[in-house]
């Protein structure tokens, strides 16, 4: 059981970096500068530079992957730009709603799938 449970355990390598990797490229793809956009339309070239800057969405993009990959691995998930707070923050805040509607939604799967599979 221990051999099982180390093996899945590093199964999840591999898929956490492709996770983080997909998610990397889907951003990178995503139209627009997302500094331009975080400005708006008034902004100057000089302020989406030094925003750009300050993001590092200057470095190359290998620059910008690795340093994504080291924020998630000490758990640094970044800013949000529309609350203004950590995005961990964030996350802490809702997870125990989430997580309620995760068990009540699985009550109900299991109240309801048993008897109809009898």
């Amino acid at each position: 059981m221990g051999k099982y449970i180390l093996r899945r355990v590093l199964l999840m390598i591999p898929i956490v970096l492709g996770v983080a990797t997909l998610s990397f490229i889907l951003m990178k793809l995503a139209p627009g500068d997302p500094a331009a956009a975080y400005l708006g339309d008034k902004a100057t070239p000089e302020n989406v530079a030094q925003l750009r800057q300050a993001w590092g969405l200057d470095e190359p993009m290998i620059i910008q992957y690795l340093q994504f990959l080291a924020g998630l691995l000490v758990g640094d998930f970044g800013q949000s730009f529309i609350f203004q707070t950590s995005v961990l923050e964030l996350l802490k805040l809702r997870m125990p709603a989430t997580l309620l509607l995760m068990l009540v939604s699985l009550v109900f799967a299991v109240v309801i799938s048993v008897p109809l599979s009898l």
